[in-house]
């Protein structure tokens, strides 16, 4: 997200916050396989100032803070110490400066880089690889400490974006992609819910969808969480799910709370924004002209997308 701001707009932004989980990218489509490989970050982010981005990044909230799990995964080498997440360190060397892969929340660092859960492992001779593809689904777990006893309502605002990484001179960089097509699919491409059942990626439901991007909080709902040294906060868990094929997610919608994969809101969703979901064949009713404008969109995707942010904002 994009902010052109004054010092005064950004005394008055001082409460907000914004959250970017950057997720790995590895596309695979029904008949052309993998299309690239890149890496995987998120991050946090606190007190209001431009970067070099471009991006406003906002001081944590008057009425509570955000914190997150700390994880080793985005180190992991291969055998030969071969980074297992292609240019990870560069791209952790890039955002150090303004993003700490130590501190643990807002309130005790600029920006807080952190990592997203990926449950759907690609492999290739033999290592697992967790790259975000067609088929792959996770979570993002943080969590809100509020900073009185008294209920709050925190209200967050849920989006996806995507960078490229762009060559500069003898090195590169990456850059927010600003192309609304693209920024149009990855909200039909990447969907997130506030609910989810089953064990398994195979038996999963879900519900919750989101499907204007807003989250209301409210702690008097909901109970503070068990996990050592955070018994004073509430844990959030949205879950994403990128689905691999048309033809496989829409049988797979209910009618009925409960009875399918996918909530029967999904069928609103894709009807009233079929631009979300397709390239090609958008106003067929032929599920194998869907699944190929689905499969061109995640193709498209792929050509525009080295790294992708889920943004949380308040």
């Amino acid at each position: 997200m994009k902010f052109s701001v004054n010092a005064k707009i950004k005394k008055d932004l001082i409460n907000r916050v914004i959250v970017l989980t950057l997720l790995a990218v590895v596309l695979i489509f029904a008949l052309i396989y993998i299309i690239s490989l890149n890496l995987s970050l998120g991050w946090f982010a606190s007190n209001l100032r431009d970067t070099a981005s471009g991006m406003a990044v906002a001081a944590s909230g008057e009425q509570f803070d955000l914190l997150v799990d700390r994880t080793s995964e985005y180190d992991s080498v291969l055998p030969g110490d071969i980074p297992k997440y292609e240019n990870v360190s560069d791209f952790k060397a890039d955002i150090s400066g303004d993003y700490s892969f130590v501190a643990n929340s807002t309130a005790s660092a600029n920006g807080v880089a952190y990592e997203l859960l990926n449950e759907v492992s690609y492999t290739d001779a033999g290592i697992p690889y967790n790259f975000l593809m067609p088929g792959s689904c996770g979570t993002i777990t943080f969590y809100l400490r509020p900073k009185t006893e008294e209920s709050i309502t925190a209200n967050l605002n849920i989006s996806v974006n995507c960078y490229k990484r762009v060559v500069d001179g003898l090195g590169y960089s990456f850059e927010e992609v600003d192309n609304q097509v693209v920024n149009d699919l990855l909200k039909g491409h990447i969907l997130l819910f506030t609910e989810r059942t089953g064990t398994g990626r195979e038996n999963y439901k879900y519900d919750g969808l989101l499907t204007t991007g807003a989250l209301i909080y409210d702690t008097s709902q909901h109970t503070k969480c068990t996990v050592p040294g955070k018994t004073d906060c509430y844990m959030i868990t949205l879950y994403w799910e990128w689905p691999a094929l048309y033809s496989e997610m829409s049988p797979d919608i209910s009618t009925t709370p409960g009875e399918k994969r996918y909530p029967a809101g999904l069928r609103t969703y894709i009807d009233q924004n079929r631009d979300y979901f397709f390239t090609a064949n958008q106003n067929s009713n032929d599920i194998q002209d869907l699944d190929d404008g689905y499969n061109d969109a995640d193709q498209t995707i792929g050509e525009y997308a080295n790294i992708m942010a889920l943004s949380v904002t308040y």
